[in-house]
């Protein structure tokens, strides 16, 4: 379930995420934390947009196998 996957990638990173419609009604995934992080390590904003970039991937390769 998509909330409980948000849930352990916040827990992962040390950030709060949560999904919002933008001006346009479309839905965005808001990232946010104390700490910028780094794109190789463990921690921050950018490692939860690494994890959520993972899931996304492995998601589609799922969809991929199956259709």
């Amino acid at each position: 379930n998509r909330g409980s996957e948000l849930r352990r990638m916040e827990q992962a990173s040390g950030t709060y995420m949560f999904m919002a419609l933008d001006a346009k009604g479309e839905e965005r995934l808001l990232i946010f934390g104390v700490h910028k992080g780094c794109k190789h390590r463990d921690g921050g904003r950018l490692h939860a947009e690494r994890l959520v970039k993972e899931l996304v991937r492995e998601k589609l390769a799922d969809d991929g196998r199956r259709g």
